[in-house]
């Protein structure tokens, strides 16, 4: 399916190209997801079995990489009264699994921006490859009906703990009645 969903995605942007600009956006979202998708796939893939090929190695430009997962989901608080504040100048760049790592920091980027009351949500470097993002929580009547609104089981969670458990990178997530803090540092 996700092979199918590329090559179709090919298929329409060959059509389209410079014919409906109004388009591009929806077309790059979706090429984007299915881009996710892929990797998701093979991360999960990468953990489950023990003679699955490790995703590829290459540079990857933290401060950049963080940038564009903002960008990419900032539509999950647009409605919102949410502000993001990002102090991510010390981050470097690192070499590893590119789809790993931005799976990884979708994902708390993500659970941040899904679980976040309301305030500010802080995505703050520690050094130049490890990361704290902070943001408000629901209180526990409001966690419960997002939970069903969204379905969300804290998979997105146990993938970052099962990825930084396998590549030893350190992962805390700790939370209190009105705070939740994810912390990832990709040095070994």
């Amino acid at each position: 399916p996700i092979a199918i969903i590329r090559n179709t995605m090919d298929v329409l942007e060959h059509k389209t190209q410079n014919k409906f600009p109004e388009l591009e956006p929806q077309l790059q979202r979706i090429r984007r997801a299915s881009d996710s998708m892929k990797a998701v796939t093979e991360a999960i893939l990468w953990l489950a079995m023990e003679n699955y090929a490790t995703p590829k190695t290459q540079t990857t430009d933290l401060q950049a990489l963080i940038n564009e997962i903002v960008e990419q989901n900032k539509n999950l608080i647009q409605e919102s009264n949410i502000e993001v504040e990002l102090n991510i100048s010390k981050l470097g760049t690192v070499e590893t699994e590119h789809a790993l790592v931005h799976i990884t920091i979708d994902n708390l980027i993500r659970n941040a921006y899904q679980h976040c009351q309301g305030g500010k949500i802080i995505i703050e470097a520690e050094d130049a490859c490890s990361i704290r993002i902070s943001n408000e929580r629901l209180c526990a009547e409001d966690r419960h009906k997002a939970h069903v609104d969204t379905g969300g089981f804290g998979l997105g969670l146990a993938l970052v703990q099962k990825i930084a458990q396998k590549k030893s990178w350190k992962f805390e997530f700790t939370q209190s009645d009105n705070k939740a803090v994810a912390f990832l540092s990709l040095s070994a």
